[in-house]
């Protein structure tokens, strides 16, 4: 078999493996991608309304309203879900840099995610500390971080919907903090509901989000088989390639 001829075979059949084996959660569902810019605002996304202050040329949300809530809600996006079985793994990130910090304890909202019976968490952010909540808002954990900085901190999450298991991230998305085996988040609660923002108005905290996302499968995903099959079959390429020119 000549090179051209082998090159031809061997890349046929990877990619005809990888559109078999690239795995339908890496694609499927939610994914939404804020980052307040034109096109990638919350209505844009489903959600209802965009709240004040926007810059879109900047692409940040300045969240320091004194009287009312500048809460995001979607309860579409949660009913999006599949089955657990079919998408065990959703995850999401916000990019925030805070300003001034209140004293109520669920006024920054990262996340709050409900789905029937499947999930209920809430992702609150203080001053040097993430707060985890789940069922009717009971602590599950508080976590220390240093976010007093005036620099913007990432704040992210990786829900296992199958094991009911929350692992949180703050800056460094490879690495979890807390219990990195991650906090049980089980629930018997009904709602379907999801939320982030500023929950309290109040006065004495404002903050800057620039980007907030979710989307199906795991933060940082495993290799697929897809990807070690091509990873493979091009080093293999590479190799008969120099074998040829001997």
């Amino acid at each position: 078999m000549s090179l051209k001829s082998f090159n031809l075979v061997l890349l046929a059949s990877v990619v005809i493996l990888a559109g078999i084996l690239v795995p339908r959660d890496a694609a499927a569902g939610i994914n939404v991608a804020i980052d307040w810019t034109v096109g990638g605002e919350p209505t844009d996304f489903g959600y209802p309304t965009n709240h004040p202050v926007v810059d879109n040329s900047a692409g940040t949300w300045t969240n320091d309203q004194s009287s009312t809530q500048t809460l995001h809600m979607q309860n579409d996006l949660v009913n999006s879900l599949d089955d657990a079985a079919t998408t065990p793994f959703v995850h999401g990130y916000a990019d925030i840099q805070h300003l001034t910090f209140g004293v109520e304890s669920h006024s920054v909202f990262v996340n709050g995610f409900r789905k029937n019976n499947d999930i209920l968490f809430d992702l609150n952010v203080l001053e040097n500390s993430i707060e985890l909540t789940h069922g009717e808002f009971g602590t599950v954990a508080s976590i220390p971080v240093v976010n007093n900085d005036g620099q913007s901190h990432r704040y992210g999450w990786e829900l296992d919907r199958a094991a009911d298991i929350l692992r949180v991230f703050f800056d460094d998305l490879s690495t979890p903090v807390g219990n990195a085996s991650g906090y049980s988040v089980a629930t018997t609660n009904s709602d379907v509901e999801h939320w982030f923002g500023d929950r309290q108005g109040e006065s004495d905290n404002s903050e800057v989000w620039s980007r907030f996302v979710i989307q199906h499968g795991q933060i940082i995903p495993e290799p697929s088989m897809a990807t070690l099959i091509l990873a493979g079959g091009l080093g293999l390429l590479a190799g008969f390639r120099r074998r040829a020119r001997r």
